[in-house]
């Protein structure tokens, strides 16, 4: 029932208060612990005002209505896990409604039937089960399915010893019904779930069962209640009682929290078809796929080997230097896909990290982009021997290449960033920020007015946080490049309250649309076109990235043609000198 609280608790809000008492009778039955315990919820809930009582399983119900005259006489009673049939014993109780759960054994035999199609005989596993409906009600769909058909080996209400021994020498093409095992024959109690790891351990047959707690601990699945379905329907139910003048006037429903549940694992372990499964089974706990795992490797590959194949048919149309180049493309096409196939080898074994895997592809193309590059001025020194329309293949191969290399080069200074060690220590902003805007300024012929605030000293990593502010200051001059005058505000946002420190960079440049705000502190995301303004669109997810190892935040807000204001901030916690 876990999913119980939160979903009661987004209807009722954070502060509802719900009590919830473990009455432990399927371990500790005994006359003198019923009473000792009828004495403690008297004392600790005598005068106190509930708004309804939640019973789960028909031995609390029981126990809550022996309590009930006394202490909760007009509190609405809600019941839960408790069969249709046994509910009917219930039906005539006034101020109470319930959530009718019917475990599907029925389900659970033909799923187990249907994947062990040559099944002889069914044996059945269970001891301390506090609802005894259900226990019947397996034994009974285990008679009527082996009626005639199969042997029916009863393993119930033995001891753990006796269950391992006979669990391990089943009759040949067995399955084995497991319901639950909180008590063995001589009294000892157990986990459930425990219980079924030991027993699967030893077992000589498939084990399936219709609880989806059981799920991982070595059944192979069955027609599963699903407790937190559960849990939300109960919460929902309880919800509708308290907003009404009485549980009665609330219909007792039937659960719709079966689900056809098995694990990947024990099918594999006991050789059973995936094609056998139930009609819209849910599988659980197999492996991810290459796909999944390296979808970004497989991507990469192909757009090496797409780039490669253009490459060949580029270089190809020189006739005459045909077989020199040629011998260069196999150089290429053997070393790129040796890279590749290395680089996909590691993945597959090591599952490395994106931020890993951009750094090491990133740098082990710079050799193949050198070359390229290379073999392209070759070309160019021979541009006497090319015709026209060959030259220009050979101009559009070292531009291209020349743009790959410079964003090589800004992802691989990405990687890094994320890598490097921080190392903080005080930092004048002022001092910084007048430093950056000297250094910027030898290469501007413009008229550019610097508003520089106040700024306060931080704790922070030197030389990362002077890339954050040469990006955003190299920035607000570059995008006020087509004003007659650029206007540029450096400043500080600080209040005693808050628990960061918020500084921006602003100018009156050409701005952008919010509604791409989103794309903006994006990997090669550009809002505005290479020919417009240079750039790779890197610097701002550096700037982004940098702030982020630093615990702060960084946004953006602008208009078209009215400038832009970019914000990051510090935490102030960490802005004490030492």
């Amino acid at each position: 029932m876990k999913a119980f609280l939160p979903r009661f608790r987004s209807q009722h809000g954070s502060r509802a208060i719900v009590y919830i008492e473990n009455l432990d009778l399927a371990r500790f039955d005994s006359p003198a612990y019923r009473e000792q315990l009828e004495v403690w919820l008297r004392n600790k809930y005598r005068g106190r005002d509930l708004s309804a009582i939640l019973a789960a399983g028909s031995v609390s119900m029981d126990f809550v209505l022996k309590l009930r005259s006394e202490l909760w006489a007009d509190v609405p009673l809600v019941f839960t896990i408790i069969e249709r049939t046994e509910a009917e014993r219930f039906k005539e109780i006034p101020n109470a409604t319930g959530v009718i759960l019917d475990f599907d054994a029925e389900g659970t035999l033909e799923a187990a039937l249907r994947l062990c199609p040559d099944t002889q005989a069914i044996a059945l596993v269970s001891g301390g089960n506090v609802y005894p409906s259900v226990e019947k009600r397996i034994r009974n769909a285990i008679t009527q399915f082996a009626s005639g058909r199969f042997q029916f080996v009863d393993l119930a209400n033995l001891t753990m010893a006796e269950i391992k021994r006979r669990i391990s020498r089943l009759p040949r093409n067995s399955i084995v019904y497991y319901d639950v095992l909180n008590r063995d024959a001589a009294g000892e109690v157990f986990r459930s779930t425990e219980a079924l790891a030991e027993i699967s351990a030893l077992s000589n047959a498939p084990i399936f069962s219709d609880s989806y707690a059981l799920l991982g601990f070595g059944m192979v699945g069955g027609s599963c209640v699903n407790f937190e379905i559960l849990g939300t329907e109960v919460a929902q139910h309880v919800s509708t009682v308290i907003r009404k003048a009485s549980a009665s006037d609330v219909p007792v429903i039937r659960s719709a929290s079966s689900r056809p549940l098995f694990d990947w694992r024990e099918m594999q372990r006991w050789e059973l078809s995936e094609k056998r499964l139930p009609p819209g089974s849910d599988l659980q706990f197999r492996p991810p796929t290459i796909w999944e795992t390296h979808r970004q490797v497989v991507i990469v590959a192909a757009g090496a080997i797409v780039f490669q194949t253009g490459l060949i048919v580029v270089l190809g149309m020189e006739r005459s230097r045909r077989r020199r180049v040629e011998r260069a493309i196999r150089r290429l096409n053997a070393e790129l896909e040796r890279r590749v196939e290395e680089r996909t080898a590691e993945l597959k074994a090591a599952n490395q990290e994106l931020e890993a895997f951009s750094y090491s592809v990133s740098h082990d193309l710079q050799a193949p982009v050198r070359n390229i590059s290379g073999f392209a001025d070759l070309l160019r020194r021979k541009a006497g021997q090319l015709n026209e329309e060959a030259s220009r293949y050979v101009a559009t191969i070292s531009q291209e290449t020349e743009r790959m290399s410079t964003m090589i080069h800004d992802l691989l200074s990405l990687s890094r960033i994320s890598k490097s060690e921080i190392h903080k220590a005080p930092v004048e902003m002022s001092e910084l920020v007048d430093k950056v805007r000297q250094k910027l300024g030898t290469n501007v012929n413009r008229a550019v007015e610097w508003r520089i605030g106040s700024l306060p000293a931080v704790q922070a990593d030197r030389s990362l946080l002077e890339m954050v502010l040469v990006n955003l200051m190299d920035n607000a001059l570059k995008y006020t490049r087509t004003r007659d005058k650029a206007e540029i505000e450096v400043s500080c946002q600080e209040s005693a309250e808050a628990d960061e420190i918020v500084f921006l960079v602003r100018d009156n440049g050409v701005g952008f649309d919010m509604k791409h705000v989103g794309k903006l502190f994006g990997v090669f995301q550009r809002l505005h076109s290479a020919k417009e303004f240079e750039g790779t669109g890197i610097g701002l997810a550096n700037v982004q990235r940098i702030i982020h190892r630093h615990g702060g935040r960084v946004w953006a807000e602008a208009d078209r043609e009215r400038g832009a204001t970019f914000f990051f901030s510090l935490p102030r916690s960490e802005q004490r000198a030492p």
